[in-house]
């Protein structure tokens, strides 16, 4: 099974599904007991997490990806090992596997961002229309050219830039596309958390849509898968 970043592939969820299934344990956390709760709360829909906001021709989702959404489909291959009563190192390996990306992910707060065109055009191919080096031109700014122009903004207005930016290639099979972004936990040696609110910013990049914001409220909530944790120590 590939491993690393590129691979995580996550549906849409609601904090009212959150509040329905898993247990609230203190404040904004809670808690999830089994894999079948996690993937109901992974495919649910109309979040307080999942904001939408329609401008100029394309509607832009952006949704807030806590650590155990982002091990997901580790959870789901350990499972599937589990099932086929793999051997006890391989189901040793893969919950070290899943410990390590958790320390992977801590320290950074992770978002997915799908832009949709409204007009039923391919946000890439469309560009083909205007001659190949167009459509060259444009698949290079998606995937490497638009990094500075998302952004964190906190109530002071002060900006955080982007640790970890990849476009998702799915090579025509939608006409969106979805984004995985990741900024730091951190900044300036304050938790970014610790403020009332932040706004994520993207700004005006070649569409024509100008600049779109999306407003959370924090702390986020913090999901804790308890069914499944690895056996490995904690250091």
């Amino acid at each position: 099974m590939k491993k690393g970043f590129s691979h995580i592939v996550l549906p849409c969820f609601f904090l009212v599904c959150v509040l329905a299934i898993a247990g609230c344990s203190d404040g904004n956390e809670y808690e999830i007991k089994s894999l079948e709760e996690l993937e109901n709360l992974a495919k649910a829909s109309n979040s307080e997490l999942r904001k939408t906001i329609q401008q100029g021709d394309f509607e832009f989702t952006v949704e807030y990806l806590p650590t155990e959404l982002l091990l997901l489909s580790e959870y789901r291959y350990l499972e599937e090992l589990k099932e086929r009563n793999a051997t006890e190192s391989a189901i040793k390996k893969q919950e070290e596997y899943i410990h390590k990306y958790r320390q992977g992910y801590q320290g950074n707060l992770y978002f997915r961002l799908r832009i949709t065109p409204t007009t039923g055009e391919d946000l890439i191919y469309a560009k083909m229309g205007q001659g190949f080096g167009s459509y060259s031109q444009w698949l290079q700014k998606l995937l490497f050219g638009i990094k500075e122009e998302i952004e964190l903004v906190l109530p002071d207005a002060e900006t955080i830039p982007l640790v970890h930016y990849q476009m998702d290639r799915n090579y025509g099979t939608s006409i969106s596309r979805t984004f995985m972004l990741a900024f730091p936990g951190e900044w300036k040696g304050r938790d970014v958390q610790e403020n009332e609110y932040i706004r994520l910013r993207i700004n005006e990049f070649g569409l024509g849509s100008g600049k779109v914001q999306f407003r959370y409220e924090l702390p986020l909530p913090l999901i804790e898968y308890k069914e499944t944790t690895p056996t490995t120590s904690q250091s």
